[in-house]
């Protein structure tokens, strides 16, 4: 055989040859995917894996940790800057592993370069044999797409929450077989309760609903087991500090693939502003703008009310008409914006010395309406001539100086078949425009006797306007202004 033959048998042999324990060893030592370094007792370096040098050649290391004899810990003793903390850590813990303190450490930490972000995972095992501590393992594996991936949910679970806080929205999930579940964080900002990884109990959440709609919520979450469309519901909670919120939930429930209900899932909106704005729009449709008291259309609907109530009860109601005396020469004379301060001053006055079941409205104008509720007409006479003097008594202070005023009334009460004095079967269930209408030329009366009284209609004897009374002479007696008035100036806001 020539040397050459001689050289490629050897080459042969070489290559197919089985491999040695020992090579197998280098070869996985060497494949592993991250940095790895073999340490002895006293924590020195023996032997590292390619990755381990190909990390320290990439990164320009000055010589540390790349061969072995160096002492692992005075390399993690010895980091400065925003690394120490972690290389501190890291030494104590590779430390309690060579001691058999622990058997294994770990530690995720940060290794940025200056072109990308970089992130390892350290983990420190012993090296055991003969059921000795011979030494211990170190690898840094990268973990820099988790990383990633974690830091970008935690972002999008930020913007989520900021977005629910916004738009005043909290989400919840609660699993039916374990009770267990999870709400987001302006969900718990908006029951009132602490922040936490799990959603508290049902019966927590639900000794915050409000009393009223306690057993309401109770009933529809209940009922969701059996639903195959998502149930929505209006609901209100008390906060820890006394306030009510609105709340609007919407609850859906998840199957799973044999049809068994599993979990539900649903959202909460705070829709507080939205109903103080509803209710802050219903004000202002049903209030007159300068005087702040009932307007037409809102006293009309009430009227309408209490006409049915007196039908339904048995009771009177009377209608009290006021119209303010010579208030066209007071815009003549003063202008148009004194003019509102009489208006405004005249609400004050009225609104004041009525009670709280009355009801009081401008119809137009300088003509106001009061509705006195379960009044017989006496009561109602002797209040609208306490008012009118009232009034009177008062005056109006306004930027022109002090100023007289006097108002005219007309007053109608309509009668339940109950208790009407002629004993009629006679519901007062009428239009309320026939009341006004009555009133109205009571008050018409009451202006051309002179103002500053009342004139009263007295009871009909025909069938046209059953439960009315007509104009007579059960005003203010005399047709002087203000003459039985006077008296009764003193007799204050009580109409019994």
């Amino acid at each position: 055989m020539t040397a050459e033959e001689r050289v490629e048998t050897d080459v042969r042999e070489d290559v197919f040859a089985p491999p040695t324990p020992c090579t197998r060893y280098k070869a996985v030592f060497d494949g592993y995917p991250g940095q790895v370094a073999i340490l002895d007792e006293a924590g020195r370096i023996v032997e590292v894996n390619v990755g381990w040098e190909r990390f320290s050649r990439e990164n320009g290391l000055c010589g540390d940790c790349r061969f072995t004899g160096v002492d692992y810990f005075e390399v993690c003793h010895g980091a400065s800057g925003p690394d120490a903390g972690d290389a501190a850590r890291a030494g104590q813990g590779i430390r309690e592993v060579l001691e058999g303190r622990r058997e294994r450490f770990s530690l995720e930490y940060p290794c940025h370069s200056p072109t990308e972000k970089r992130w390892f995972l350290l983990v420190a095992t012993a090296l055991v044999v003969d059921g000795r501590i011979r030494g211990g393992i170190v690898s840094h594996l990268p973990i820099t797409d988790r990383k990633l991936a974690e830091l970008a949910l935690i972002q999008s679970e930020k913007r989520l929450n900021q977005a629910q806080r916004l738009a005043r929205v909290g989400s919840f999930e609660r699993r039916l077989e374990m009770g267990q579940g999870y709400w987001s964080d302006e969900l718990f900002r908006m029951i009132g309760l602490p922040p936490s990884d799990r959603s508290p109990p049902f019966e927590m959440f639900l000794a915050a609903v409000h009393a009223e709609d306690r057993a309401r919520v109770a009933r529809v979450v209940g009922r969701v087991r059996s639903q195959t469309e998502p149930e929505e519901f209006e609901f209100r909670i008390v906060a820890p500090d006394g306030t009510i919120r609105h709340l609007s939930a919407s609850i859906a429930l998840e199957r799973d693939e044999q049809g068994n209900p599993v979990s539900y899932h649903g959202a909460m909106v705070d829709v507080t502003r939205l109903k103080e704005v509803e209710a802050s729009l219903v004000r202002l449709a049903a209030t007159d703008e300068l005087t702040g008291i009932n307007n037409r259309r809102r006293f009309l609907e009430l009227l309408r009310s209490e006409l049915e109530r007196c039908e339904r009860y048995g009771h009177h109601v009377s209608l009290l008409m006021l119209d303010i005396d010579n208030f066209k020469q007071i815009n003549d004379t003063y202008g148009h914006a004194v003019g509102d301060e009489v208006l405004r001053h005249l609400a004050v006055i009225v609104g004041g010395a009525l009670r709280g079941s009355d009801v009081f409205g401008r119809i137009g104008g300088e003509e106001f309406a009061v509705i006195l509720t379960e009044t017989s007409p006496e009561m109602a006479l002797a209040a609208s001539r306490r008012l009118v003097a009232g009034v009177a008594k008062a005056g109006v202070r306004t930027s022109a100086g002090a100023l007289p005023l006097t108002v005219s009334a007309g007053l109608a009460t309509a009668f339940s078949g109950k208790i009407r004095p002629d004993s009629h079967d006679c519901a007062c269930g009428m239009a309320p425009d026939l009341l006004l209408r009555a009133a109205d030329q009571a008050l018409y009366r009451a202006k051309a006797e002179g103002k500053n009284r009342v004139v009263q209609f007295e009871t009909l004897a025909d069938d046209h306007a059953p439960g009315l009374t007509r104009p007579g002479s059960q005003g203010d007696g005399s047709g002087e202004a203000g003459a039985s008035a006077t008296d009764a100036t003193d007799k204050g806001k009580d109409v019994t």
